[in-house]
């Protein structure tokens, strides 16, 4: 993003030359998508970050191969700032397709999984909103927590999955724990 002046389709675009593996790029695609919200190494005449009267710019602004990265690191961005609170990002993740919304959600459950800090119910309560696609909030709740070393409470979080769904979400749980060795 740096290095692209902060062209966002640009910077997408070199992720895409760079890396040939597709995972590998959507997860450079998602470190620029967060630069592009945090700026952190931006000239001060860029100016913010997305549009108050349009909560879906930029992502509605740029080719749809990069909606996924885009919306999901959006997610965070509309809730850390009280543009939107839960369910409204939830019906914000609801307007995209499958993938998108898989991740939006996902982002979403992360970013309550440090807000709610220990509060198991209410974290429980709010990926509710996400219907069907609750155990994508709670791994995204998982996985902040299990990246801040809170394995006990990642678990308990994991336990409020049906019983096919509680491997996977262990999983992820124990691919961190072995992290910390």
């Amino acid at each position: 993003m740096v290095i692209k002046n902060y062209d966002l389709v640009s910077a997408y675009e070199e992720c895409e030359k760079v890396l040939n593996d597709q995972n590998d790029s959507f997860w450079c695609q998602d470190g620029v998508s967060m630069e592009n919200i945090t700026r952190s190494m931006a000239n001060v005449g860029l100016g913010s970050y997305g549009k108050k009267e349009d909560i879906y710019y930029p992502c509605n602004s740029i080719p749809a191969k990069f909606e996924t990265p885009c919306v999901r690191n959006h997610a965070g961005y509309l809730l850390d700032r009280g543009t939107l609170d839960f369910k409204g990002v939830m019906d914000f993740c609801g307007s995209f397709k499958e993938r998108t919304f898989q991740e939006c959600v996902h982002f979403a459950g992360s970013v309550i999984g440090s807000e709610y800090d220990d509060n198991l119910k209410r974290i429980e309560n709010d990926c509710q909103l996400a219907g069907e696609y609750k155990k994508f909030c709670i791994e995204g709740a998982v996985v902040n927590n299990s990246i801040s070393r809170r394995f006990d409470l990642a678990k308990k979080l994991c336990d409020t999955l049906g019983e096919n769904e509680k491997t996977n979400c262990y999983g992820i749980v124990k691919s961190f724990s072995r992290l910390k060795e």
